[in-house]
């Protein structure tokens, strides 16, 4: 994490159940099964990264928007998005 500053490390749980990614806590994966799912995420080399590390901890830049509705959102909801997504699908985002 320290050399390659790569935000992918935080695209994690795309395997996970609903109750399982609940019991998570914090933003870095618990194991490496937690990337179960996540094989053809990559990252998408942007802008300087968005990810450093610091004596508290783990500092991150997320682009924000407005979330879009849907059953489990509410008003006022945001969402972050990651400098990472898809192999397969270079304009979609984690």
């Amino acid at each position: 994490m320290r050399g390659v500053r790569d935000d992918s490390i935080l695209a994690w749980g795309f395997g996970m159940q609903p109750d399982e990614l609940e019991t998570s806590k914090g933003a870095l994966a618990i194991s490496p099964s937690d990337f179960a799912g996540c094989e053809n995420i990559v990252s998408r080399q942007w802008h300087s990264p968005l990810l450093d590390i610091t004596a508290g901890g783990l500092q991150v830049n997320l682009y924000v928007c407005a979330a879009p509705r849907g059953p489990s959102v509410e008003i006022g909801d945001y969402c972050g998005f990651l400098c990472c997504g898809p192999e397969d699908s270079t304009s979609a985002v984690v």
